[in-house]
């Protein structure tokens, strides 16, 4: 040890001479000061490589020489050598004399460091301190105090009547720092000195004459305020100094010696003497209620140190301060509740159960607050104020929570609170609360998306089906954090059981605690071991009680969807408790839940579908298609006796609209019964659009899964093979050549049959004309099919697909232009299905041709376009039995595209081309380009081109005056004088003007064999290829019908030469039609 000490003797003499020579130079003025300035910092260095087992007390003298000549020169030194000399004092006091200052030396330093801390000190030569030199001074301070308060000696010290003054300034000039001090760490050291002067103070007289003071100006300090932002650390060492100063000036023990007189005796009156009494510490405890409402502000900062150091404030207060702040007891209970409700405070939560055990008064308070919580909250509920919404039930929940764990709550207290639960969660569902922020929610599930949305969606957690706002989110969280605490087993029965009398909030309110209390308990791994099952009879006898009333509620049409979304999750958690076992409640659960599929809230929807995946994976079903189907009987049954009472509601359809399409064709077999009841609610229903719509929507998806059995998928004949062939087929140019050809050879027989001079006939006349029977196609000659009649397919299936199609011809005259379009679509559907069996489908087509046909005529373009639409599908299915019906409704049909054309051609903007406007077919081209022109009737032109294309090819139209006849010419034209003769001069080739009408806009794939048909099979009276331009020529910008032009006048061309090549060709004549 003493070496140490010599080696640091020899390490600080040095430095010490140094700096004694540098500050005498410079009193001499033959140094300059900032050698004084290098020299302090030299000597600093040297002190901070030493530790309390190097440095004593003489060390610390003879170190304090030099450094006593810098502070008597601090006027004239730079600032920077003072901040040098007190940090090495400060080193001294920790590692130097430590103990050994008390005394003389103690006072005398006290006595300096204030004054050079002081910030308001006056003077001609005086200077404000650097942040910098009052921490060093502050950190002298601290270090002072806590070696006088080591000693009994330099306890005394600071109590004697000479050292008052200063003890108070050095107070006061601390007290300074810590409140006017800026962003530097000068208040953090400031505000250790101040705690570190608390406790070396023993005098309890002494320490109350400094308590309104320090707490008046740690307040300031502690109340937030956006002008000052103070550090956590120095929030949380003035929240230290604070409890410090309560313990040793206000507590019960220091205040136990006071008289109950309110007065000072005459004699200590007459020597000036000041008495701490009664009266002084009720006046003081009401300024500091006044305080601590302030510091309690501070329990929503962010950090835990802060709010630790409060909650340690908070119980001093509550535990040694009971009777002598008696009047802050309510105000330290409510907010160290608040602070309590953090997982970092568990262990300060012992402390509180433990001050409720051993002290009755404490207890007893908190009972009593929690009594008036409990009977204030719904007028708080009630208000405005969110956030004390949140802080009281907070509060309560702690209170019963520390209550309960120090075996204290009484029996009625636990009646109170968990009897009056179910009233303020039915106030916190009506209330909208200032935060009307939206509950983030699952997206709503549409209903045509239904069954997209649970053959997807597979989730089996519900949503909230309470909270409408964050609000609501968070107080309902709130609840069910602590409810466990709360309610009690015997008490949810009998909540449970009164709820069938009870009001509609109530009911949610119950059923809702029922829920979470189920959910939030679990058995005792103890019951588990010893397989005590009574302990958790309740909890089967409870959601028994439930499933009963969630099942009565599903089925009540007039529930509150809230009710019935709590409903579901008491028969999902049935569902779950039970696994396969609920089977055998399907009977009774399942088509409620699906009814409440087709309810019109979407979160009532998404919570039936939770409910549903919840069911399928508790019974071991797939997926929900199974569940269905291995249930279906009864679910039909269910829909049918709803239908049966005429039941009209919506959401039975929409039920059984979702079994059809989730359940797929298996499902058809069973709802024949339901079909006809369906058609005889449409029978009494008919004029209610809605309801009809809904019905046909759910016999559409019936025929859509139907057509899909797999008895119905075997290819459908493009038309019907037992009626005669009445199909137009186009005369190719192969055909047209041998066809001439043959009557060329013919002509040369004839020829040398007749110059034979026979002088008579030596066999009967018969004919000489070989052609071949060209008896007109239109003719309707039936003929016998060889093959024996079919029947219709096997099953249930397709009789009632042909029931829903008959019944559609009773409802397509209806006003709703969406139920007429919804019928021809239906048609649409079924008619490729039901041409199974033509014995049934053509009488069908004979009854349903007639509203079809006048659907066409309708006033709604998408209307008729449906129709054509469903036109075609009839051609295409019935061929030639369609022949006579498209010759009567042909003028109708030419009629239509001439005023649908006109209409989509006068929305089209005009084209200027070289200052003269366009043609109306280029305009309309470009309007079609351009999407100038109405959808609908765009729309209603294709519906009407894929007709005319099914007309043509299947049922054969008639031409409008003329037709194609090939004959013998008994004369033989002339050949053209020049084989390249110009072929728009032709007058012996010529298209028919019908032609002109064909729709120019149709798809490539069904005009240009359209074109080149009636083209090369009809020619007429007008120039071939100029008609052929012209009615192609609005196409000329779309690729596939340039290329498709050029392939047919190249036919064209081919077929022309061909005519014309022969020596003897026959021309094409014109005869009028029979």
């Amino acid at each position: 040890m003493e070496e140490a000490r010599s080696d640091a003797f020899t390490q600080l003499k040095p430095p010490c001479v140094a700096l004694n020579q540098a500050i005498l130079s410079f009193l001499g003025r033959s140094a300059p000061p900032d050698l004084a300035v290098q020299r302090a910092e030299d000597l600093l260095r040297t002190l901070q490589k030493f530790d309390d087992s190097q440095l004593n007390a003489r060390l610390a003298e003879y170190v304090f020489i030099p450094i006593s000549y810098i502070l008597k020169s601090s006027q004239q030194l730079p600032i920077r050598a003072s901040e040098a000399a007190f940090e090495s004092l400060a080193l001294l006091l920790r590692f130097g004399w430590r103990e050994q200052v008390a005394g003389p030396l103690g006072i005398q330093l006290l006595i300096l460091l204030a004054i050079t801390a002081d910030q308001f000190k006056k003077g001609a030569n005086s200077r404000k301190p650097t942040p910098e030199l009052l921490k060093a001074v502050f950190d002298c301070l601290r270090q002072l105090f806590f070696y006088l308060a080591e000693t009994k000696n330099g306890k005394s010290q600071l109590i004697v009547t000479s050292a008052a003054p200063h003890l108070g300034h050095a107070v006061t000039v601390i007290l300074d720092g810590v409140v006017s001090g800026d962003g530097s760490n000068s208040p953090n050291s400031a505000a250790s000195a101040l705690k570190a002067m608390i406790r070396a103070v023993d005098d309890h007289e002494t320490v109350a004459s400094f308590l309104p003071g320090i707490v008046s100006g740690l307040t300031k300090v502690l109340t937030p305020s956006t002008q000052a932002r103070r550090t956590w650390t120095l929030l949380a060492l003035c929240l230290e100094t604070i409890d410090e100063l309560f313990r040793k000036a206000v507590s019960d023990r220091a205040t136990a010696h006071f008289k109950t007189s309110t007065s000072p005796s005459s004699a200590e009156s007459s020597k000036g003497l000041w008495k701490l009494d009664s009266s002084w510490l009720e006046a003081t405890a009401g300024q500091l209620k006044l305080a601590l409402a302030n510091i309690h502000r501070q329990r929503t900062h962010d950090r835990i140190e802060v709010r630790r150091a409060l909650a340690m404030l908070d119980l001093t207060i509550l535990r040694d301060c009971a009777e002598s702040l008696s009047n802050c007891q309510q105000m330290c209970i409510e907010n160290t509740l608040l602070l309590l409700d953090d997982e970092h405070f568990e262990d300060l939560k012992g402390s509180v159960v433990t001050l409720m055990r051993t002290n009755q008064k404490v207890s007893e308070s908190l009972e009593t607050t929690l009594r008036d919580w409990t009977v204030s909250l719904p007028r708080i509920l009630e208000a405005s104020d969110d956030d004390k919404k949140r802080r009281r039930i907070q509060q309560m929940f702690t209170a019963y929570h520390l209550l309960q764990d120090g075996a204290v709550v009484s029996h009625s207290l636990k009646q109170l609170v968990s009897s009056n639960l179910p009233d303020y969660l039915a106030i916190i569902l009506r209330t909208v609360g200032q935060d009307m922020t939206a509950v983030a929610q699952r997206p709503a599930v549409r209903l045509e998306n239904l069954p997209v949305a649970l053959r997807s969606d597979r989730t089996t957690s519900f949503p909230d089906a309470l909270s409408s706002s964050r609000f609501q989110s968070e107080i309902l969280d709130q609840i069910q954090g602590y409810m466990q605490y709360v309610i009690t087993p015997e008490l949810a029965l009998s909540l449970t059981s009164q709820t069938r009398q009870a009001t509609q909030d109530m009911q949610i309110s119950t059923i809702w605690l029922s829920l979470k209390l189920i959910g939030t308990s679990s058995p005792s791994p103890v019951d588990d071991l010893l397989n005590l099952d009574s302990d958790e009879s309740w909890r089967e006898e409870l959601l028994d009680d439930l499933y009963d009333f969630s099942l009565t509620t599903i089925a009540n049409d007039d529930a509150d969807w809230r009710l019935q979304a709590l409903s579901l999750e008491a028969i999902a958690m049935q569902a779950t408790a039970l696994g396969q076992a609920f089977r055998n409640e399907l009977i009774d659960a399942l088509y409620p839940v699906l009814f409440l599929l087709g309810g019109d809230t979407p979160r009532l929807r998404q919570h039936a579908i939770v409910c549903l995946n919840i069911i399928t994976n508790a019974c071991g079903f797939k997926d929900v298609k199974e569940l269905i189907v291995a249930n279906a009987d009864y679910l039909v049954n269910a829909v049918a006796l709803r239908l049966n009472s005429f039941d009209v509601s919506p959401q039975g359809p929409q039920a059984l609209l979702m079994m059809v399409k989730l359940a797929g064709p298996n499902l058809i077999p069973y709802l024949e019964d339901t079909v006809e009841s369906i058609f005889a609610v449409l029978e009494d229903y008919h004029g209610y659009t809605t309801l009809v719509e809904l019905l046909f929507s759910v016999l559409n998806a019936i025929g859509e899964q139907g057509v899909q059995e797999a008895r119905l998928q075997i290819e459908a004949p493009t038309s019907m093979n037992t009626y005669p062939s009445l199909e137009w087929h186009p005369i190719t140019v192969n055909d047209l050549r041998n066809h001439i050809r043959d009557r060329q050879k013919a002509s040369i027989e004839d020829d040398q049959a007749t110059r034979l001079s026979e002088t008579a006939p030596q066999e009967p006349w018969k004919s000489t004309n070989t052609e071949p029977d060209t008896t007109s196609h239109d003719e309707e000659a039936p003929t016998e099919d060889a093959s024996a009649p079919v029947g219709p397919p096997t099953g249930k299936t397709y009789p009632l697909l042909l029931r829903i199609a008959q019944q559609t011809q009773y409802h397509l005259p209806s006003s709703s232009s969406s139920l007429r379009i919804l019928l021809l679509i239906q048609l649409q559907t079924l008619l490729p299905a039901l041409a199974k069996h033509e014995d049934s489908f053509l009488p069908l087509i004979n009854t349903i041709w007639p509203e079809i046909i006048a659907r066409v005529a309708d006033n709604e373009a998408p209307v008729t376009a449906a129709a054509l639409d469903t036109a075609f599908a009839i051609c295409q299915l019935a061929g030639g039995f369609m022949k006579s019906r498209i010759r009567d409704i042909w003028p109708d049909m030419r009629r239509l595209h001439g005023r649908v054309a006109a209409s989509v051609a006068g929305r089209a903007e005009p084209i200027t081309r070289h200052g003269k406007t366009a043609s109306p077919e280029p305009r309309l081209s470009s309007a079609l380009d351009r999407h100038f022109v109405d959808k609908s009737a765009v729309a209603l032109r294709s519906a009407f081109q894929a007709f005319v294309v099914a007309c043509v090819t299947h049922a054969k139209p008639p031409p409008r005056t003329r037709k194609l006849s090939i004959t013998q010419r008994r004369e033989p034209i002339r050949r053209p004088t020049h084989p390249s003769h110009d072929l728009s001069n032709m007058s012996s080739i010529h298209i028919r003007p019908s032609l002109e009408h064909i729709p120019p806009h149709s798809s490539s794939k069904h005009r240009i064999p359209l074109y080149k048909s009636l083209i090369i099979t009809n020619l007429r009276s007008a120039p071939l290829l100029k008609q052929i331009f012209q009615i192609l020529r609005p196409h000329a910008a779309h690729a596939q019908v340039m290329q498709g032009t050029h392939l047919l006048l190249g036919g064209v061309e081919e077929m022309i030469q061909q005519v014309l090549r022969p020596p003897s060709c026959m021309c094409l004549g014109e005869h009028p039609d029979p």
